[in-house]
């Protein structure tokens, strides 16, 4: 009886989220164009004639970033192993997955907070609209709320493709490496589009749980590999591109000054 009466509540209350999104006033959103051009390099570069850099110095020690990577840039296995880790469902809802929504609340009612659940579109949607996310707190009720309104505004708007390249492009890695871009090159020492299976796995966790130990990064990165499908590296390779990416100095670095 207990078990009945705790999925009718969580039955209404995806009810009422499902209504609420469609109903009420959602913030207007940046377009893609403008979350594109607003994004900056940490470092400034000053080129010779031939436009090869000859200095280099880090402005933003907030974040270690590169130029913006197009999503055709970013390897295929990259773009299945963060889809994999992040929102299985990604491809076929609009912005909401409502079945995630009720599994967090069947595990959570009664705490009156929401754990996971958030597509990759709601993650991006807080991104750009950090408000979306502090209203109400991140993880209650509230705050999921107006992250999913957030979220189907955008997905009106920005196709599929540019919500995933925005995503690869402004989510944290590890540390301070925001970005593909940085996280590729200072991981793998190669640019995105080279990234095998096994290192996009390991980077897929560590969005994840950026904080986590190497063996649990390990231990997720493997789980991911066998949800991506085809071309499944071996543990061995699954374990040195674990090493490779915590090998990584993913708080500071080396600036030229």
């Amino acid at each position: 009886m207990g078990r009945r009466v705790t999925l009718a509540v969580c039955a209404a209350i995806v009810v009422a989220a499902a209504a609420s999104v469609w109903i009420w006033p959602a913030p207007a959103m940046p377009s893609f164009e403008q979350v594109r051009v607003r994004w900056r390099p940490s470092d400034s570069e000053l080129l010779d004639r031939r436009g090869e850099p000859i200095y280099t110095r880090r402005v933003d020690l907030h974040g270690r970033r590169l130029a913006w990577t197009p999503l055709e840039e970013i390897s295929p296995a990259m773009r299945r192993a963060i889809i994999a880790s992040e929102d299985r469902r990604f491809m076929r809802h609009h912005g909401v997955d409502f079945r995630a929504v009720a599994a967090a609340l069947v595990h959570d009612v009664g705490g009156g907070r929401i754990r996971g659940a958030s597509t990759i579109t709601m993650q991006v949607a807080s991104m750009i609209d950090p408000m979306a996310a502090r209203r109400g707190g991140r993880r209650s009720i509230a705050g999921k709320l107006e992250q999913m309104r957030a979220a189907i505004v955008l997905e009106r708007s920005w196709s599929k493709r540019r919500i995933l390249e925005a995503y690869l492009n402004m989510v944290t890695y590890r540390g301070e490496l925001r970005g593909i871009g940085a996280a590729a090159h200072l991981m793998f020492g190669k640019a995105p589009h080279g990234i095998t299976t096994a290192e996009a796995a390991a980077m897929a966790a560590l969005v994840r749980a950026p904080n986590a130990s190497r063996p649990a990064v390990e231990q997720r990165a493997d789980g991911i590999v066998s949800a991506m499908g085809p071309d499944t590296p071996s543990r061995g390779e699954i374990a040195a591109a674990t090493r490779a990416a915590f090998a990584a100095p993913a708080a500071s670095y080396a600036r030229t000054d």
